[in-house]
Order: structure tokens, then C-alpha cells, then sequence
């Protein structure tokens, strides 16, 4: 693995250890305060503002294109959904009825609209899998997604040919590809990350590679080719402190947010042609069905 890297810098402050963030083509990026607070933030602007509230500590994050927001919540063990227009949650899934989520955790919508959800169980005991919800809230499991290896951050590459897990506890990255029908087949190994880190969040740029955040040490990699590369580390925990998730946001996805669980901001991965600049890479379209 090459080791050079790149800088961070704080993108917006005054958040309360946020574990998600999430951009919307409509100019914002959203995120989860662990009181349980869901938190606007339009990049340029100093400050954020708070859009609703679950009950409950909100975990991973995504948008439909209908105004509203999904919330992964650790605390009351569903997926909530809330309307960006009034502030009102409700909640969209609790699992499947014969084995309710333990620990929702991060939410990828498919081209279909199928909202597929990690549940990752117990760190200590296992008992993870991954659910896949219908539009219609029916709920399935994925199968041979069961796993004690702590199922995390998911995303769907640029082509829909698979559906990505982080497995945090393994540590390391599992696939499942994705039928004409958008039924996932069984799960196969993608890549093994190093021994005794935590990865926790994923996504694509626009010509596939995978960005990897970890939760320890708080880094973020990129995925080329099998090989990874260090975009940004911070060893003090400073500006990069347990980056949690990262997602692309801006007009050309050419910019690069974690979330800071061990923190109170959201941060930018820099690192371009000379210092200051945006990553340099360009993101793969989050899908948004309406």
C-alpha cells in the first residue's frame, strides 16, 4: 500500500459526533447528530441548520427523490423516514418480522428502489446480515448476507453489477452482484483491509474506484485496481476523527465529506494538483428514487 498522504480541513462545525453524511443534488449535505438531530448544511454557508429529529441515535443516511430521508437508527433499532418538508419522521422499517433489525446501519438505494439496509448485529456476538426494503416497506433478507463480521457502509458501483458491504470486523469489503432483476447472488470476497483497522463507510467515483473511511485508524483509502492508496490520514485525530462515512458532494461531485463520529465536524478530503484543492476525484451519482 502506498502510504503518502493527503490533507483534510474542517468543512462545517458545531455538530455533535456525526456518524453519516449524505449530499442532496438540491445544494445540501445532511448528517446525524448523536442527540439525535438531523442537520442541514449547505456548502459555503458557516453554519448548519436542523431539518427533524428521530428518536433515537441516527446511524447512516440517504434521500429519495421525493424530499425525504432515511435514517438508520441504533437506538430504536429501525429505519425511520423523514419529510425534509415538515420535520416528521415515521418509521419506514423495523426488518423482518421473524428477525427484526438489531443494528440498522447504513441505508444504499438501488435503481429499483429497493433500500437495502445493513443490520450489523453485535460486535462481540455477531448475528449481522443485510435486509433488502421494498418501496412498499416489505422487507427480506439478503440472502447469504448473515455475518459476524459486522456488516457497515454499503454502495452500489457506477454500473449496478454489485452491491458493496463493508464487513468492519473481518476487516475488509464483500460483494454481491446484482441479477438483471436486481436480486443480489451470494456474497464474494473484494478486498481484504489491514489487520487491525476498522473500516466503516464506502463509495465510487465515476470510474469505479472505491473510497474506503475508517473508523481506526482515521484515515481515508482509495481503491484502485485491487490497490489502495492513502487519500488523507490524521493520526492526532484532529481534523479526520473516526470518519465514519464519506460521500461526494457539490454541482460536479468533485468534492470529497466524512463524517466525524470522534468529532463535532464534517470534514474535506484535499489533495489535488497544488495545496488546498479538492481530492481530485469525481463521484459516481448516488440513485434517488422518486
Amino acid at each position: 500500500m502506498e502510504t503518502r498522504s493527503r490533507t483534510a480541513r474542517p468543512l462545517v462545525g458545531g455538530l455533535d459526533r456525526p456518524e453519516a453524511v449524505v449530499w442532496d443534488p438540491a445544494g445540501f449535505l445532511y448528517a446525524g447528530n448523536h442527540s439525535g438531530e438531523i442537520v442541514r448544511y449547505r456548502p459555503g454557508d458557516e453554519v448548519s441548520d436542523v431539518v427533524g429529529r428521530v428518536d433515537g441515535l441516527p446511524l447512516g443516511l440517504a434521500l429519495d427523490g421525493r424530499g425525504r430521508l432515511y435514517c438508520c437508527d441504533q437506538t430504536s433499532r429501525c429505519v425511520w423516514r423523514l419529510e425534509l418538508a415538515t420535520g416528521v419522521a415515521t418509521v419506514f422499517s423495523r426488518g423482518v418480522e421473524s428477525a427484526p433489525l438489531v443494528t440498522p446501519n447504513y441505508p444504499v438505494f438501488a435503481a429499483d428502489g429497493t433500500l437495502y439496509v445493513s443490520d450489523s448485529g453485535s460486535w462481540d456476538t455477531g448475528g449481522g446480515a443485510i435486509v433488502a426494503v421494498a418501496p412498499d416497506g416489505e422487507a427480506t433478507l439478503v440472502p447469504g448476507s448473515a455475518s459476524d463480521g459486522y456488516p457497515n457502509g454499503l454502495a452500489i458501483d457506477p454500473d449496478h453489477r454489485h452491491l458493496y458491504a463493508i464487513e468492519s470486523r473481518r476487516p475488509g469489503i464483500v460483494r454481491f452482484a446484482l441479477s438483471v432483476d436486481g436480486r443480489p447472488g451470494p456474497p464474494e470476497p473484494f478486498w481484504a483491509a489491514p489487520g487491525g483497522s476498522v473500516p466503516d463507510g464506502l463509495a465510487f467515483t465515476r470510474d469505479g474506484a472505491v473510497v474506503v473511511s475508517f473508523f481506526e485508524p482515521s484515515q481515508v483509502l482509495l481503491l484502485t485496481d485491487g490497490r489502495a492508496r492513502v487519500l488523507a490520514a490524521d493520526p492526532q485525530d484532529a481534523v479526520l476523527a473516526g470518519p465514519t462515512n464519506v460521500a461526494f458532494f457539490g454541482p460536479e461531485l468533485d468534492r470529497l465529506a466524512t463524517a466525524n463520529i470522534r468529532g463535532t465536524h464534517l470534514s474535506e478530503v484535499l489533495g489535488g494538483p497544488a495545496e488546498g484543492q479538492a481530492s481530485g476525484l469525481v463521484g459516481a451519482r448516488l440513485r434517488y428514487p422518486c
